[in-house]
């Protein structure tokens, strides 16, 4: 959306031109190319500063295969334990359910509803 692409620009991840003429930003190829690169890098779980980060390195010449590996090895251990911890919470609320599959207690204020909750935390605990 042009929001997004402007908060980009604000940012520093995009580099738009001015018009001299009336001072509105213009985007060119280089542009186009750094929103690719930053909508992929995004759908692989980088946050805005990683992606700055690269794309310096990158406005510097820095970047190297070994600079990029490095850091899609970091990524993929970030997501293994990412997937990890979702696991250990989906048995955790799988546990909860069983528990509560016969006689669930009923959630008529907040008390109950906490007391659902801590029943998950207490599976996740276990």
């Amino acid at each position: 959306s042009p929001q997004i692409i402007r908060y980009y620009a604000r940012i520093g991840l995009l580099e738009p031109k001015r018009n001299p003429m009336n001072g509105y930003r213009q985007f060119g190829e280089r542009d186009v190319q750094r929103l690719q690169f930053i909508r992929l890098a995004q759908e692989l779980g980088y946050t805005l500063k990683d992606i700055k980060t690269m794309l310096v390195a990158l406005d510097r010449g820095e970047l190297s295969e070994h600079w990029i590996r490095i850091r899609l090895d970091r990524r993929l251990s970030s997501t293994r334990q990412k997937l990890r911890a979702l696991h250990q919470l989906e048995l955790c609320i799988e546990q909860t359910l069983k528990r509560h599959l016969t006689a669930p207690p009923p959630v008529t204020d907040l008390d109950s509803l906490i007391s659902w909750m801590r029943c998950a935390m207490k599976a996740a605990n276990a």
